[in-house]
């Protein structure tokens, strides 16, 4: 695996650790705070919905770390 690839990829892992952490701790907070106002549960919708993309995000990264690496390091006219 060359440095690029891995980089990305460690990349990618970091976001589907750190967004996966972020959706369990807004279930927490959401399933500690029934009584929530209507800005609290929104905020914690929006939160929600930012790690689901940053999940997604990340899980694309992981797969896709060769060619978003030669996309990257402008090698992507080289096969």
């Amino acid at each position: 695996m060359k440095t690029p690839t891995l980089i990305v990829r460690l990349v990618g892992l970091y976001l589907v650790a750190h967004n996966s952490l972020a959706l369990v701790q807004a279930q927490k907070v959401a399933a500690m705070n029934r009584s929530m106002g209507l800005a609290q549960q929104q905020i914690v919708g929006d939160i929600r919905m930012y790690a689901i993309a940053g999940l997604l995000l990340g899980l694309v990264t992981v797969i896709f770390a060769g060619r978003l690496a030669r996309v990257l390091t402008f090698d992507a006219g080289r096969e």
